[in-house]
C-alpha cells in the first residue's frame, strides 16, 4: 500500500492480515465512517488470586484463603450463568530456589460439570495436597484459583450432539442460591460455608488492569 487511495480500497480482511489482528479491520471501518459490527465474545476463564500478607502465609492460613477464593469462584459462576469441569490451584512460595526464582507449584482437580461450591471445595482439598507437596515450602506468598472448562448454561448444543451434562445436587444448588442472595443483600460473608475465617477484606473485588468489576462482585 503506497497511497491513500490504495488504503481506501483495501478490503478489511486484508488490513486485518497486514496489521496482524482485529485492529486492522477496525481501522477500515473507522476510515470509511462505518460503525464496526458488534463482536460477541465467550468468556474463557474465571479466576481469583491474591498476594498474602505475612500473617496469612503459613500453610494452614493460606489454605483457608484458597477455600475462600474457591467459594468466591463458585458464587461468581452461578451469578454469571456458567458452570465448570475443574479448578486449577496455583501457589507461589515464600522462598526462592537455587536460581533465585520464586518457588511455584500448581495442581488441577476435575469433576462433572457444575457450579456447586461444595463440589469445588472438595476438589480443592485434593489439589491443595498435591500443590503443597510440589511447592516444598512452609509458607505461601500467593494463592490463585482458576475455573477450568467453562460452559455457559444457555450455550447452544454441540454440532455432533455431545455436551457435558451437569449432574448437580438440587438441595446443594437451592442452598447456595439462598446463600448468594443473602450475601448480596446483607454483605459479603454474611453467610459462609463453614466457620467464617479471620481473613482480611482482600477477597472483595478490585479494579484490575484489564477490566472493571461488576457491582455484585463486591458482595461475593
Amino acid at each position: 500500500i503506497h497511497d491513500v487511495r490504495q488504503l481506501w480500497e483495501t478490503p478489511p480482511s486484508r488490513l486485518r492480515r497486514i496489521r496482524g489482528g482485529v485492529t486492522g479491520e477496525q481501522f477500515w471501518y473507522a476510515l470509511h465512517g462505518v460503525d464496526p459490527p458488534e463482536t460477541v465474545t465467550q468468556r474463557s476463564s474465571i479466576s481469583h488470586g491474591h498476594v498474602l500478607p505475612a500473617e496469612l502465609r503459613p500453610l494452614a492460613q493460606a489454605r483457608t484463603v484458597a477455600r475462600r477464593l474457591t467459594a468466591k469462584c463458585g458464587s461468581r459462576l452461578r451469578r454469571m450463568g456458567y458452570k465448570c469441569t475443574g479448578i486449577y490451584l496455583s501457589l507461589s512460595g515464600g522462598g526462592r530456589d537455587g536460581e533465585g526464582q520464586r518457588r511455584r507449584a500448581g495442581a488441577e482437580a476435575r469433576f462433572e460439570l457444575t457450579s456447586d461450591s461444595f463440589v469445588m471445595l472438595r476438589a480443592l482439598e485434593a489439589a491443595w495436597t498435591e500443590a503443597v507437596a510440589r511447592l516444598r515450602d512452609d509458607r505461601v506468598r500467593k494463592v490463585s484459583v482458576t475455573c477450568l472448562g467453562l460452559r455457559a448454561t444457555d450455550a447452544p448444543p454441540d454440532l455432533f450432539g455431545w455436551a457435558p451434562e451437569a449432574r448437580e445436587d438440587a438441595k446443594h444448588m437451592k442452598l447456595l442460591g439462598a446463600l448468594d442472595s443473602l450475601n448480596q443483600k446483607f454483605g459479603k460473608d454474611a453467610i459462609t460455608i463453614g466457620p467464617r475465617t479471620k481473613l482480611h477484606d482482600f477477597v472483595g473485588a478490585k479494579i484490575a488492569f484489564n477490566r472493571i468489576p461488576e457491582k455484585p462482585e463486591f458482595w461475593e
